[in-house]
């Protein structure tokens, strides 16, 4: 559980070798990915770099409500629908 919401987590390291970016030690990046299944949403994203420090990114009071009824999403039936369709451009014009 992640600030009140059930996630998954994925964690993810990568390396770079000594000499790479004036280093001379190998230097580790880290980061961690939390992620709502539910709600197809991060919820907590971590990174920790030697280089920059360690960043933190969370979602706070998230509230998940019921569904929306898909009825709010019909075009009611007495809508009129107009194609307003433009002409295909045809090109540029040399003016002389």
């Amino acid at each position: 559980m992640i600030n009140g919401v059930m996630a998954v987590g994925t964690e993810f390291s990568v390396a770079v070798p000594p000499g790479a970016v004036g280093n001379l030690q190998p230097l580790v990046r880290t980061s961690e990915v939390w992620r709502s299944l539910e709600l197809a949403l991060p919820i907590r994203i971590k990174s920790s770099d030697p280089l920059t420090g360690e960043h933190v990114q969370n979602y706070l009071d998230i509230k998940i409500v019921p569904m929306v009824e898909a009825s709010l999403f019909v075009v009611p039936p007495d809508i009129q629908v107009i194609d307003v369709t433009l002409a295909p451009h045809r090109g540029t014009q040399n003016l002389r």
